[in-house]
């Protein structure tokens, strides 16, 4: 029975979005109204949810606003300008190189530091061979 009622729902949905799209055909509603009236039907399913949008279609562009007021769904849209040149985006800042090198420290030693642990962990930085446990003089 209950795939019997999962069927008749998903016939009903086909049949809704069927109906829908010949209304739109009729009207001549644009890409950017559906857009709007597609994140309006999930908001209308999620009260928490409050969407803002930016649609370009072709040299328009439009800001989209959808959320729920007086418990009801509600949307406004703007028409933005886009006649003059947009501000410059800057380029992203280079990643670091990784690993990162380690600062050179003149004569071998380690600044703030006298103790043999450093030194000798400048000296395995430096030649790392000197742990080759092979290496037998």
């Amino acid at each position: 029975m209950r795939e019997l009622d999962d069927a008749l729902a998903k016939m009903a949905r086909r049949e809704e979005l069927e109906r829908r799209l010949s209304e739109q055909a009729a009207e001549g509603q644009n890409g950017t109204e559906e857009v709007i009236e597609a994140i309006r039907r999930v908001v209308a399913q999620h009260p928490a949810l409050a969407v803002r949008v930016w649609v370009q279609e072709g040299p328009a562009a439009t800001e989209g606003r959808i959320i729920w007021s007086g418990g009801t769904v509600s949307s406004s849209v703007q028409a933005l300008d886009t006649s003059g040149p947009g501000e410059p985006v800057p380029a992203p800042a280079p990643a670091p190189g990784w690993p990162a090198p380690a600062p050179a420290y003149p004569s071998g030693a380690v600044p703030g530091t006298g103790d043999a642990a450093s030194r000798l962990a400048e000296m395995i930085r430096r030649d790392p061979s000197l742990l080759d446990t092979d290496r037998r003089a």
